[in-house]
């Protein structure tokens, strides 16, 4: 009788809900969904006819690929998040994949200096067909459901939507980082990172190779006594460590976190046995959209403009204009000498913007990224509740600002 029952409650919310996947379990713990074939093979038609285009530099080769603007962010969002994320979440990594892409057109790459990017047929290629059949119509649906969209701060895209694996509880000032201050990079609390990976992790290195490791940033030689009375000076608004003090040197968390190869610079430390063990928490640079704090939210029912209005102090969310559509399209190679100077060095200081995911897909990304073999969890085993109104995809000649 009760099994008569589910089926009858399953048939029922099939109806009400149009059979949009074919739910599946991913040995986790996630229910994760398989887009049919038949929707795939729609999604790729409609995304490859829709005449906008994107050119990307492929730095293995130096050759640059131009093609459909949609299947450019599903690839990026299939290399920067897990298959088992929240349709929500992978929503929001699309449109701040989108928005970064065409900001950097005429300089934008394929590694996480840019944001991460590889074809569907090099994603088939590594993770198999097993992981593409599961996961690719979902990164493509993120793609073709926010269509277009874009982010704005003050009328213009917003170039710097920087994101990273977890927080640990909380974001960071962009400048209390980086070198510069961006305007909607605000510190704010990331609390549903439950599921999120790097927690309270500790490693350990012995005092001589402490030593000799800072010693050879070259400056002022340090000694075990130094650091045995190492002490931290500041924190950031997100709780990490902004500087610390051995011997006669001042050194940023980031310095330490880059040196010994710290999952976060969100760390303390104690001494024991002739050996430093730090404690971490938190993976990434902390600034701009944890991608298990968004995967968190979506499972709380927010959709992926709540999750970007969250993450994105004062942003506004629209349809990318005509203009950008046009030089986006135009743009097949590196950009004119104009701007390329001023442009890169941006790029340079903005380091990855994206800090992937976690252990994500391979942890090459610099931006440490997901394993989407994803076990992932990574953002944290996707669900759906694909709470956004499809109403909104509209058509990517339109202007912005539809929100």
């Amino acid at each position: 009788m009760k099994k008569y029952l589910a089926y009858i409650l399953a048939v029922a919310v099939i109806l009400l809900n149009g059979i949009p996947y074919i739910a599946l379990s991913d040995g986790a713990g996630a229910d994760e969904e398989r887009v049919p074939k038949s929707k795939v093979e729609k999604m790729e038609e409609e995304i490859s006819e829709s005449g906008v285009t994107i050119t990307v530099k492929r730095v293995a080769t130096g050759e640059y690929l131009t093609l459909p603007l949609e299947e450019y962010v599903a690839c990026v969002v299939a290399s920067e998040m897990y298959g088992q994320f929240e349709m929500e979440a992978l929503k929001a990594q699309a449109v701040a994949a989108r928005t970064y892409g065409l900001a950097r057109v005429g300089d934008l790459c394929d590694t996480v200096h840019c944001q991460a990017f590889a074809t569907e047929e090099e994603l088939r290629e590594k993770q198999g067909d097993e992981w593409m059949d599961k996961y690719w119509g979902k990164f493509l649906e993120a793609a073709v459901e926010t269509q277009g969209e874009v982010v704005y701060y003050d009328d213009e895209l917003a170039s710097y939507l920087m994101f990273h694996s977890s927080s640990g509880g909380r974001t960071e000032n962009s400048e209390e980082v980086f070198p510069y201050m961006v305007p909607y990079l605000r510190s704010v609390k990331s609390p549903y990172e439950d599921d999120a990976s790097h927690k309270q992790e500790t490693q350990t290195v012995s005092i001589d190779s402490f030593v000799r490791a800072v010693n050879g940033l070259n400056r002022k030689p340090i000694k075990e006594t130094d650091v045995q009375k190492m002490e931290i000076t500041a924190r950031t608004t997100g709780g990490r460590v902004k500087t610390i003090q051995i011997g006669n040197n001042e050194f940023t968390g980031g310095e330490i976190r880059d040196l010994f190869g710290l999952a976060s610079a969100n760390f303390t430390y104690n001494i024991e046995d002739y050996h430093v063990i730090f404690t971490t928490t938190g993976f990434g640079h902390g600034v701009g959209m944890s991608q298990y704090g968004a995967n968190g939210m979506a499972k709380k029912g927010y959709n992926y403009k709540q999750i970007l209005k969250h993450y994105y102090t004062g942003i506004d969310m629209g349809q990318v204009t005509d203009e950008i559509i046009e030089k986006s399209n135009n743009t097949t190679g590196p950009a004119e000498n104009e701007d390329k100077a001023s442009d890169k060095t941006d790029q340079k200081t903005e380091v990855t913007t994206t800090e992937k995911t976690t252990d994500q897909k391979t942890d090459t990304n610099t931006s440490e990224k997901k394993t989407d073999q994803k076990t992932e969890v990574n953002t944290s085993e996707k669900k759906a509740e694909d709470k956004t109104d499809k109403s909104q995809k509209t058509d990517t000649t339109k202007t912005k600002k539809t929100d």
